[in-house]
């Protein structure tokens, strides 16, 4: 499957909801714990009716189930001040509050047991609401409203799932009773009181109520939003610039966050998105964490199908239902940025041919496919698009499209049989340029040739002398500076390099700035991406990797510090965090952030390995060593999560991956 990789930057909370599905239980003993936790909010009730002289009502919502739990008080009307959702932490567990088939049969309606010394009308006490109730009255009774009562006491059933018909109970599964007197003492019945219906043996499903505004409150104050988690929780250095994470073609995201409420009310949560869809689009209850003591909710955010390419936008606004409401911004930026697989570029021997092959294969491992047969073929780039390769062949550059076809010289141009093309080469970031090294006269010049059609009328943009060398060249993001390491004028004419920077300015005859001097061997450079600062590596017996400022303004800065043996060769990685180098004991990605050096940097494998660069993604790309065989991986930036590209074989050779490129 072709990979696309996801990356999203979030307007808002991501939020979603676990659910008010059908789940099974942990046991029965959740039951008992709702059961009992009822019981002790209706005896606090009563003791607040009668400590402050007003009736505290409790009301059970969406009739004749529900999972919420709202609180009145007051005189003459009684206002709403809290509710609870219970269906987080009592996950299929509901509240009944209908009939059901019982022995003596039950009834139902606004029946007022002993309160009129309180001249309290229960009927339209509560303000807004019509849901069934408990009222306890400032002289110790209790008045309800439709909750069934029989034998001189009120009931509630608790069941872990339903079955309901015409509002009537017909089965239910490891039930509890709240069993409330007209005198206001409440206890906890096993089963369904009074009922002559069988237990279920195994969990019922139940219906899903709706998370409803409870309305307004006076004195209510906005939840807040405390965490959002993202999964798969990506590391920050392999992010594009702007964006939260990274996901695949044929995945999901999930987004999961945490809320809280001052007045300890239940929240719930909506979102949209200007693409893609999401496991749930309603507005619905976030579920209740004991351990975090927070109101919680996850949501599966899929993309479109197929991807194309575009943003998206994605909102969320979490509720109290009272009027309260909370919304985020992580990000001044939303965006999921869309990006197809790139190819990968590496090299076969064929031993049969004594000839080297180029191939190529999707990051995601797809589309393995071998080009063309051509001697010395394990020098070669590719241009950023993907379309083109710029290859060596004896003496020649070469260019052809990236299937093979359009084999062309470059003309007027040549370089030496035995350096690599690396060295020599790079695609500009339009792909209409190259920039070669040519040895055709006394002394190596680099050179601009236009790609874009037949490769000839080179312009020679830096001229190192007789007898003097320049490689290593590399663009700046816009095309408009060119850097590039030569001994030009050094005093050391073998050991000695510099670097420079070739500013075109709109013009073929550019303006050369020398960044470096001072007797040391500096050269690999390569721009960041907003061309201000220049990677490099450095080497006066001790070999460093440092960054230096594009306009020569500074000192350069280490970045790490080698342990010998191996002149490093950085790349930057596309979000410019990090960058790749070497010493003798392996590969490493540090940090371009302060402190300098990177007091921490992450090994990525150890020597020899080929053609280490960082793609696109900001994933590390090479040929590793397996066993005495090869194959072509990349690990995130950090060295995990490998993947591997190709099989492991003896045959495979060198490795230049597309649209970045390097060599060890």
């Amino acid at each position: 499957m072709m990979e696309t990789i996801f990356s999203v930057a979030i307007l808002g909370v991501l939020l979603a909801l676990v659910g008010l599905q059908w789940r099974t239980p942990r046991s029965g003993a959740s039951t008992r714990a709702l059961a009992e936790s009822l019981a002790e909010l209706l005896r606090g009730a009563r003791v607040r009716a009668l400590a402050e002289g007003m009736p505290v009502g409790v009301g059970f919502a969406n009739f004749p189930y529900t999972q919420t739990v709202d609180v009145y008080a007051g005189l003459p009307i009684g206002q709403r001040q809290r509710t609870y959702y219970y269906g987080g932490e009592f996950p299929g567990t509901y509240l009944f509050c209908g009939d059901w088939d019982s022995t003596p049969a039950a009834a139902t309606g606004p029946i007022v047991l002993g309160c009129a010394d309180d001249n309290f009308d229960s009927a339209g006490w509560a303000a807004g609401s019509s849901d069934p109730q408990l009222i306890f009255t400032p002289h110790g009774q209790v008045a309800s409203r439709s909750i069934p009562h029989f034998g001189g006491d009120y009931h509630v059933v608790i069941s872990q799932g339903l079955e309901v018909a015409q509002n009537r109970l017909q089965r239910s599964h490891k039930a509890y009773t709240l069993c409330v007197s007209a005198t206001g003492s409440v206890r906890v019945e096993r089963g369904v009181a009074g009922a002559s219906l069988a237990e279920a043996d195994h969990p019922l499903g139940g219906p899903n109520p709706t998370w409803q505004p409870r309305g307004p409150v006076a004195g209510n104050s906005n939840p807040t939003i405390t965490t959002v988690k993202v999964h798969p929780e990506p590391h920050p250095d392999n992010l594009p610039p702007g964006h939260n994470t990274l996901i695949h073609e044929g995945e999901s995201l999930t987004l999961e966050a945490s809320a809280s409420d001052p007045e300890g009310q239940a929240l719930s949560v909506e979102w949209s998105a200007t693409g893609g869809s999401f496991s749930h689009s309603d507005q619905l209850p976030m579920s209740w964490d004991k351990t975090s003591q927070a109101w919680k909710a996850a949501v599966t955010w899929q993309p479109p199908t197929p991807v194309g390419s575009g943003d998206f936008e994605i909102h969320c606004t979490v509720r109290d239902g009272h009027g309260g409401v909370a919304q985020a911004m992580r990000t001044a930026t939303p965006k999921v940025a869309t990006n197809q697989p790139f190819p990968v570029l590496f090299h076969r021997y064929d031993w049969q041919h004594f000839r080297s092959r180029v191939w190529v294969i999707g990051s995601d491992g797809s589309g393995e496919k071998a080009l063309s047969e051509f001697n010395n073929s394990d020098m070669s780039i590719m241009s950023g698009d993907g379309r083109r390769i710029c290859y060596a062949e004896g003496s020649n550059y070469h260019i052809m499209n990236s299937d093979g076809s359009d084999d062309q010289i470059i003309s007027a141009a040549s370089f030496p049989a035995d350096s690599s093309l690396n060295y020599n080469a790079a695609w500009s970031p339009d792909c209409a340029h190259l920039a070669l090294m040519d040895s055709t006269g006394p002394g190596e010049r680099m050179i601009v040739v236009n790609a874009a059609s037949q490769p000839t009328n080179p312009v020679v943009v830096f001229d190192a002398g007789p007898g003097r060398q320049v490689h290593h060249p590399a663009w700046s993001a816009d095309g408009q500076k060119l850097a590039l390491a030569s001994n030009r004028d050094s005093t050391d004419s073998q050991l000695t390099f510099d670097l420079y920077v070739l500013e075109f300015q709109g013009s073929t005859t550019p303006f050369v700035r020398q960044l470096t001097s001072g007797g040391k061997h500096d050269t690999r450079p390569v721009f960041s991406r907003d061309g201000s600062v220049i990677c490099f590596g450095s080497s006066d017996g001790v070999y460093t990797t440092c960054l230096i400022n594009s306009d020569g303004t500074g000192v350069p800065r280490p970045l790490f510090v080698g342990q010998g043996g191996i002149t490093p060769t950085p790349k930057f990685s596309a979000n410019g965090l990090r960058a790749l180098t070497c010493d003798s004991n392996g590969c490493w990605s540090v940090s371009t952030e302060p402190p300098y050096p990177d007091p921490s940097p992450a090994f990525i494998h150890t020597i020899p390995v080929k053609g280490m660069s960082f793609g696109p993604d900001d994933r590390v790309y090479f040929a590793a060593p397996q066993g005495t065989n090869r194959s072509v991986v990349s690990t995130d930036s950090r060295g995990q999560n490998p993947r591997q590209l190709t099989r492991n074989e003896n045959d495979l050779t060198h490795g230049r991956w597309g649209p970045v490129q390097t060599w060890w």
